[in-house]
Order: structure tokens, then C-alpha cells, then sequence
């Protein structure tokens, strides 16, 4: 019998499984143009009804995939496009009782184009995650203010991309189960010892696992971990402090653009306190400045340059919520309101390539971390095809059901699905090879 390493060696070479990544460039219009696309408005036709419940409610868009943009061969079509729609409440509930088409569809355009025009949703489409939203939008709501009905958009680059199967997906007992019902028979020990050796068969996959797959996603997309600290608060207020001190003045300080204004006096006004440990008057003297500005920005496009006297203006009022006790030049609070800014106008933006490129270079690289696929765990990854990793016990590695879309939670872009799981469609071998896609099901697991 061979080494525990080259049994797990063996496990990868035979269960790997050629996938489609699906790339989320950043910066978001450094990548090649594609049709395809998270969130956003689809690019689908009139003639197509959009998509809802049987008791009439329409489904949130998540994603639109164009099959031309797919430069290799796959099972999938060679073109049209594919458009993914889901029943994004604040349950996330899918998969518990018929019909599945209630939960998500698939509807598949031979017609769609990227010069064909957005879709704007029905007018009764239910903001994501239900009335008491979540998402991208949440630290920017003002009261009881409804959250948005539709993603945020972000480019999607198709790239090929090596997947492997959770240890959850592999056979019980690999290719030795027939050796461990026989000593079951005549030796109780010794089949105890075999599932032991399963047991750590499934852990010295598992470790090497999570490699393989930051080796598979920096092959296909030629990326590398981003640089910096890794715990989020720190993270965020050092990027905060790198875009205020990148210049004190002039067309490259902060805030560059009005919608750097706009997002910095929601997050303010989310929950003014967080800003202020002072009493109830200086709260209220805080939101009612952040009233101010959020008027102003409302008055102009947001993506007009602002003149230099008021980015001096609201630099100056934000070094006045610095704390006795902060030691840096312009104060914590303020590095984790330019962040916040900074984050949301990237989201915002993202799937507009124009808007994009005003975001300044520094900018991008200071907020690289919190957009960035890698997590202390790995990367996370939406995907097409292959084994689609999942929070619970995934589908097993023989299974030929196929994994038409997998999204995994992406809260850098604002979504997440069943506490930061994912959300998958699947689809018969037969019914992807006749492109029908009606009879698509959906699931989704979370922690």
C-alpha cells in the first residue's frame, strides 16, 4: 500500500474536473470586455418574460453568462446567453417544496447581445433579502430606508479553471471498501482500523485541498494574495489612511468625486454613534452636517470632480471626529469613512467601465484586500461546471448531475447566500445536452 500522500495524490488526479471560473477582474475594467456579468440590469430581450413565482413575485437577477465569452471547449452551448434568476428573500430558502421554478431559472437567448439593451426589472420586484435588507447596501441605509432590488454589477471573465471535489464528495470508503466488509466478517478490529485510515485519509485530502485550489485559481487567473494585514479592522483603517495621506490637496485627494461624498455621509447616518462616543448633542451634530453634504451630493452627478474648497471642507470636518486619545494625523474614524466611501463607490461603479476608470489607481490599491478572492481559508470562487464546493456535504464526486452555475458568497461585492454558502444550479447531463433549460433546480447551503 502506498504513502498517505500518494493515495491523496491519486484522489486529485482522478477527480479533477476542468470547470469555468468565473473571474471578477480588478480592478473591475482591467479586464478584457465581456457579455457576461454579475448582478447589474440583463441584457435580455423584450420577447423574454422576466422570470417569477407561481404566485406571481419576480426573481432577483444574478447573473448573465455569455457562452461566446467562453474560450474553450466546454459542454457548454457555443453562444447565446445564458441569464440565471433566483429568489433572493430573506430566507434564501430553495429546494423544500415543488415547484422548483419558485426557487430560480435559467432562461437561455440566442438573441442576446451586448448592444441589446438592459432590462429594467418589473416594479414589483422585492428588495434583495427582503424588507430588512443586507447585502452591499446595508451600511449605507439611512432609517428604515428599503435596500435595493437588483446586485450590484461586476464584469465576469471566463477563464479555465482546475476544480477538485470536497472531501464531503468523495466515496465513503475510496477503493478499499470491499476489503473492509470482509474484515467487518471476520475481524471487528481490524475494521475499525480501516475507518480510521478513512478518517484520515478524508483530513490529509482535506489540508491539501485548500492549496490545490489557491494553485488551480492563481493558474488560471495569474493573481497573488494581496499584500498588507490581514484582520479586516486593521485592514480597513490603514486603507482608509493610505487614500486620505495620499495627497492633502488638489485633483488626486479625497474625496475625488461626489460619490465619494454621498456614500461617506450614509455610512455616517447608518448609525451616527459609531462615529462619536459623545453625548446625545454631539450625535445630532454630527448627523446634521452629514444631512448637509448628503444634500449636496444628491444635487450633482456623482461622478462630477469636487472643486478643491470643499474637499478641504470636508477634510477638515472629518479630522474634527478624531478622538483625544488617536494618535494618527487624521483620526481612525475618518480612515474608516473614506474605506467606506471608497468601497461602495468601486461597488457602485464596477460595472460601468467609464465610471471605473476615474477610480484613481492609489484608490484600487488601498481597497485591493477587501475585494481581493482570497480568505484566511483559501479563495472563494463562483464557477461553472466541475465540482461545485459547498458549507454542507457536497454533491458526491460521481454524481453526474452537473453544476450549471455555483455563486459563492462574495460580500466584497455585497451578496451572500445562506450565511456564507452558495447558491447552485444544476442540470441533467440530458437537458444540458438538448440546451433545455427549463427543468434547472437550485439549491442553497450555508454555515
Amino acid at each position: 500500500m502506498g504513502t498517505m500522500s500518494d493515495e491523496t495524490d491519486d484522489l486529485f488526479r482522478r477527480y479533477r474536473r476542468d470547470a469555468v471560473l468565473l473571474h471578477r477582474p480588478w480592478p473591475p475594467h482591467a479586464g478584457p470586455p465581456t457579455n457576461s456579468r454579475f448582478g447589474g440590469l440583463p441584457n435580455l430581450p423584450g420577447r423574454y418574460a422576466w422570470p417569477r413565482t407561481s404566485n406571481g413575485t419576480p426573481l432577483h437577477f444574478l447573473a448573465q453568462v455569455d457562452c461566446a465569452d467562453i474560450r474553450f471547449e466546454t459542454p457548454l452551448p457555443d453562444r447565446g446567453v445564458l441569464f440565471f434568476f433566483g429568489r433572493d428573500d430573506d430566507e434564501q430558502v430553495w429546494n423544500q417544496q415543488p415547484p422548483a421554478s419558485d426557487d430560480c431559472r435559467v432562461l437561455y437567448a440566442l438573441d442576446a447581445f451586448a448592444l441589446t439593451p438592459p432590462r429594467e426589472p418589473p416594479a414589483d420586484l422585492p428588495p434583495i433579502m427582503g424588507y430588512a435588507g443586507s447585502g452591499a447596501f446595508y451600511h449605507y441605509r439611512i432609517g428604515r430606508e428599503q435596500g435595493p432590488n437588483v446586485h450590484t454589477a461586476w464584469p465576469i471573465v471566463p477563464l479555465r479553471f482546475d476544480s477538485f471535489p470536497d472531501a464531503s464528495a468523495l466515496p465513503e470508503r475510496f477503493d478499499w471498501s470491499l476489503r473492509l466488509f470482509r474484515d467487518l466478517l471476520r475481524n471487528v478490529p481490524d475494521a475499525r482500523d480501516g475507518v480510521k485510515r478513512d478518517r484520515e485519509m478524508r483530513d490529509a485530502y482535506d489540508a491539501r485541498l485548500r492549496p490545490r485550489r489557491v494553485a488551480a485559481f492563481e493558474a488560471a487567473t495569474g493573481a497573488r494574495p494581496p499584500r498588507g494585514d490581514s484582520t479586516p479592522l486593521n485592514r480597513d483603517v490603514r486603507a482608509g489612511e493610505a487614500i486620505l495621506g495620499f495627497a492633502a490637496s488638489g485633483p488626486d485627494s479625497f474625496p475625488q468625486h461626489w460619490a465619494y461624498v454621498h456614500y461617506l455621509a450614509r455610512a455616517i447616518l447608518h448609525r451616527p454613534a459609531r462615529f462619536t462616543y459623545g453625548n446625545e448633542a454631539e450625535v445630532e451634530r454630527l448627523a446634521a452636517e452629514a444631512e448637509r453634504w448628503l444634500a449636496r451630493a444628491r444635487e450633482v452627478p456623482f461622478d462630477r470632480p469636487v472643486a478643491e474648497d470643499d474637499r478641504q471642507a470636508l477634510r477638515a470636518w472629518l479630522v474634527t471626529l478624531k478622538s483625544q486619545h488617536d494618535p494618527s494625523e487624521l483620526g481612525h474614524r475618518a480612515a474608516q469613512l473614506a474605506f467606506l466611501a471608497a468601497v461602495a463607490t468601486i461597488r457602485a461603479w464596477a460595472g460601468d467601465p467609464a465610471r471605473a476608470a476615474l477610480v484613481p489607481a492609489h484608490v484600487y490599491a488601498a481597497c485591493e484586500a477587501h475585494f481581493s478572492s482570497y480568505t484566511p481559508s483559501g479563495v472563494y470562487v463562483s464557477q461553472m461546471l466541475g465540482h461545485a464546493p459547498s458549507a454542507q456535504d457536497a454533491l458526491p464526486a460521481d454524481d453526474p448531475t452537473i453544476c450549471l452555475l455555483n455563486l459563492e458568497s462574495d460580500l466584497a461585492v455585497g451578496w451572500s447566500f445562506g450565511d456564507g454558502g452558495q447558491c447552485t444550479f444544476w442540470i441533467t447531463p440530458q437537458d444540458l445536452a438538448r440546451r433545455d433549460f427549463s427543468k434547472v433546480e437550485g439549491t442553497i447551503v450555508g454555515h
